[in-house]
């Protein structure tokens, strides 16, 4: 067995990511495919557009074999710490033969020589940080300006994409914890991340579909998913920021500052920007873009602010970073099965297929890494519309077991 692994959201599962897990066999040579997924909260802010098991049977039907979730307290998180969690538990599984990512730049030696510098952070690299700062530049931008003036401007344009820098963030992980497995760069295909359009027709962000979806133009979106658009349906985007919307403003409104002061990665005097912005905000975007500078950019607040909701504190998250991972089960086939099967013989990670049975094999603080994978479970279905009070406890992994080739 060979072995690639993903870590994805895919919010939603779409043609380019299809594409992806396709080129990632065909790279690699891969005889498996495993794949790291958002749970019910996604790296960029918030509640997912489905739950995990819906979007865990896309990526089966995508071409993965495995399909098991990143726990909230990395997949909730900024890059540094995603990619670090992610990278944690791949090598903890001791299973896993390659990394595949998506990046705007495939060529993986560029992005590894990036990885290098910002992981060893060399005086001259320092140096330039220190004084791009105190020009005034936020923190992404110093960065760059940093790398750019070691390595030239190729290398600081990498990080200006934000696929680039979460496979930045992978190699400097596995650089950190020098992890037996490899990297390989596919070349994202179609239009950017955070474009809102589609250059061909058939590739699109996960944005675009969502932009659609809030329209309620399900035909529009239909065109860049590799399922059948009756899938889309029950995708309701619009009513989901909606929820949310509520959900945060209200938060906001009850809270104190010294309880966004408590959140992960708030500094800046991030908690006044949130707090003056309330006074000219009806949704959560506007939050972030009222209170966004150049010290505090609109990924920090999304995040904060999705802390927030989840009730999650500086001190707990970085204390629970620190625990061996466990592996939760969402989806998997014949494949699927046979990689469960090396893991538990490569390895003492915990595996959860069913809550109610697998707990005793969690810690105490595991399980509260569980807890909030739970919590994010609940508050996605609270938004969607469909509530469910602890459906991790009866919802079993999705199973598509045919013959093992």
């Amino acid at each position: 067995m060979k072995l690639a692994a993903v870590i994805a959201e895919y919010n939603p599962f779409h043609n380019g990511h299809k594409h992806h897990l396709g080129l990632t066999r065909k790279l690699t040579d891969a005889t498996h495919v495993m794949v790291l997924l958002s749970g019910g909260f996604v790296q960029r802010g918030g509640p997912a557009v489905a739950d995990k098991w819906t979007r865990a049977r896309m990526a089966l039907d995508g071409g993965a074999d495995l399909v098991c979730e990143l726990p909230y307290i990395f997949a909730g998180s900024g890059a540094e710490a995603f990619a670090d969690g992610a990278v944690s538990i791949l090598e903890a599984t001791r299973t896993v033969d390659v990394l595949s990512f998506g990046s705007e730049c495939a060529d993986i030696s560029a992005l590894k020589s990036v990885a290098d510098v910002l992981a060893g952070e060399p005086d001259n690299f320092s140096c330039a940080l220190k004084h791009a700062l105190n020009q005034g530049m936020g923190f992404a931008a110093a960065r760059a300006e940093a790398v750019k003036s070691i390595l030239g401007v190729d290398a600081a344009q990498i990080l200006k994409e934000p696929n680039n820098i979460l496979a930045v963030e992978y190699l400097k992980a596995m650089g950190k914890k020098r992890c037996g497995f490899s990297a390989v760069a596919v070349e994202r295909k179609g239009a950017a991340h955070h474009s809102e359009r589609s250059e061909d027709g058939f590739f699109a962000s996960a944005k675009t579909i969502r932009a659609c979806l809030a329209k309620g133009d399900i035909a529009a979106a239909a065109r860049f998913v590799p399922y059948p658009a009756e899938m889309l349906n029950d995708l309701h985007v619009s009513d989901i920021e909606k929820r949310y919307d509520n959900a945060v403003l209200a938060r906001l409104s009850a809270c104190d500052l010294r309880d966004i002061r408590a959140l992960p990665d708030v500094s800046e005097g991030l908690e006044f920007a949130v707090k003056n912005a309330l006074s000219g905000a009806n949704t959560a975007r506007d939050i972030v873009d009222l209170a966004s500078s150049k010290r505090i950019p609109k990924s920090r607040l999304r995040h904060a602010i999705a802390h927030l909701i989840m009730a999650a504190t500086e001190e707990e998250m970085t204390a629970l970073r620190r625990v061996p991972p466990y592996l939760r089960v969402l989806a998997m086939n014949g494949k699927g099965r046979d990689i469960v099967k090396a893991i538990k013989n490569h390895s003492d990670m915990p595996i959860l297929t069913n809550l109610r049975a697998n707990q005793t094999k969690l810690s105490d603080t595991q399980r509260k890494v569980l807890d909030f994978d739970i919590k994010a479970t609940d508050l996605q279905s609270l938004f969607s519309g469909s509530f469910r009070y602890h459906r991790d406890y009866s919802k079993n992994p999705v199973l598509m077991l045919k013959q093992t080739k």
